[in-house]
């Protein structure tokens, strides 16, 4: 049995049809939403990214840790 909710129906269009505009390019959405969120003026975080860890350090940190 399935339900067929029309709010998220209206959501699935809304959303198939902003793909459509950008011909699915996931890319020009992003840049479409950026765009949006500084005409609006909506703050926006910037993290800086976590440094990388090989899977032996990784795993290394791990164990030291959980005090093994």
């Amino acid at each position: 049995m399935t339900y067929d909710d029309p709010i998220i129906a209206e959501l699935r269009k809304f959303r198939e049809d902003y793909a459509a505009q950008f011909n699915y390019d996931i890319a020009a959405m992003c840049n479409d939403l950026r765009a949006s969120e500084q005409r609006n003026g909506h703050q926006t975080v910037s993290l800086s990214p976590k440094p990388y860890l090989s899977p032996s350090q990784f795993f290394h940190d791990e164990e030291n840790r959980s005090g093994n």
